[in-house]
Order: C-alpha cells, then structure tokens, then sequence
C-alpha cells in the first residue's frame, strides 16, 4: 500500500471514530442545515442517477425484510393518513384535482351519477374524462364509467347499443 492510500485509509478511519463520538453534534448541525443538505443530496442523485439508483437497488437487496416490515408497520399505524394521501395524490396526478373541488363537484350533481341518476354515497365513484384532452366531465358510478371506458368514449359504439337493446 503507497503512502497516499495509508493516508487515506487512517483518515477514514479517524473520521468513523470522531463520527461515533460526535453522534449529537452531527444531529444538532445536520438539523440546522437541513434545507441545505436536502438540496446538495437532491443535486448530487441527479448529476449521479445511475450510481444513486444501483445504490438504492444494491441497499434494498440486503435490507429488503428490514424495509418491508418498517413500511407494514407503518402502514398499520397510519391506515387512514395513507389512504387518504394515495387518494389525493391519485385525483392531483390524475386528473389536477383536490378533494375541496371534487366535493364541489358532487355537490353540484347532488351525488348522483350523471348518467343513471344512481346515488354516489352508495357505490364506488369515477371521475370521467376524455381521454384525448383530459378535460373532467364530470363524477359517474362505476358501472356508467366501465360503459363508456369500453365503448372508448365512441358515440357510433353507443348508439349502436341503443339500437341493439331496442330490438
């Protein structure tokens, strides 16, 4: 071993005993500096994505059971909080929407289904939209939402339905 490496390696052993001893001292400094480490590590994973991403694989490889049990205690603890979280992360990312405005909304249609009239506080809702402009039409029942989600939003599709059920 050259002289630099010995150096290098004394350094880092140094460095992982001060840390041991220092444990406080680096919690109260990274707390005070929290915004910005948040922002070196977030500049640092995007200028070093794939060696972050093998990082992050290579870590959940070894800690996988660790990580599954911490992420199913947590999920037991806070059920209502995580579900109500994925629900509104879903309407935001989907379709631009918050939970205020939803509820606006089936206010407005007096919580029934567009289509069928049937009520929305007794079975699964569905925020219908078209799907080439993404623009919200309005809250349906599952059923009516599953009618139309297969007829792919196609007039001639459905009139011809009509025209099959009248027979």
């Amino acid at each position: 071993m050259g002289y630099y490496e010995e150096k290098d390696q004394e350094n880092k052993e140094y460095m992982k005993k001060w840390r041991q001893k220092n444990k406080e001292k680096i919690k109260k400094l990274r707390h005070r500096n929290k915004e910005q480490i948040k922002k070196y590590n977030k500049e640092y994973r995007l200028k070093n994505k794939e060696h972050s991403l093998a990082y992050q694989k290579e870590y959940y490889k070894k800690n996988k059971k660790q990580i599954d049990e911490t992420n199913k205690e947590y999920y037991e603890k806070n059920k209502g909080k995580t579900i109500e979280y994925q629900r509104k992360l879903a309407l935001k990312t989907r379709y631009n929407l918050t939970l205020e405005k939803l509820d606006e909304m089936l206010i407005g249609q007096n919580h029934k289904c567009l289509i069928c009239d049937k009520s929305l506080m007794e079975t699964r809702r569905c925020v219908d939209h078209n799907h080439k402009t993404g623009k919200i039409r309005g809250i349906l029942c599952i059923e009516c939402n599953s009618v139309l989600g297969m007829s792919h939003d196609n007039v001639d599709i459905l009139k011809k339905a009509i025209d099959y059920l009248k027979r």
